[in-house]
């Protein structure tokens, strides 16, 4: 029950996982990022041929909180954190070398389903995030 709170209450603080309209994959307006970024566990941005591995079982999604497209009931543009989502399907742990964070902070750790040593606030201090197998994990970059 807690673990469930704790995920309604990440969706509920972060408008770029409840968006009203689907990504584009455009870029952000004078940046090399787009609204969404697929990634390989090596943190390069996934080609055909990733897709396609048939024995694929990691990835990576990064969500720019930057590039939402819509308003609050104000008027003003919704803003929130990039999230970097790691996915281990895998039956062995994975290390998901992380790109670089936004503005060139580092990331801290928001949920890891697999309870590792990094505990939600920590800061990631390493190129390479430790995924634990068959878990998920979301990074933010530090404040």
């Amino acid at each position: 029950l807690a673990f469930t709170r704790r995920l309604i209450r990440l969706r509920a603080d972060h408008p770029v996982l409840r968006r009203r309209t689907f990504f584009l994959g455009r870029g952000i307006r004078g940046e090399h990022v787009t609204d969404i970024m697929w990634l390989d566990p090596d943190g390069r941005e996934m080609t055909d041929a990733a897709w396609n591995a048939p024995h694929a079982r990691a990835l990576g999604v990064m969500l720019a909180g930057d590039a939402i497209p819509e308003v609050d009931e104000r008027g003003e543009p919704i803003r929130d954190d990039t999230l970097l989502v790691l996915f281990n399907a895998g039956e062995s742990p994975l290390a998901f070398t992380l790109p670089a964070a936004p503005a060139g902070l580092s990331w801290d750790v928001v949920l890891d389903t697999n309870g590792g040593s990094l505990v939600p606030g920590s800061r990631v201090s390493a190129a390479a995030y430790e995924l634990g197998d068959r878990s998920l994990a979301v990074l933010r970059p530090a404040p």
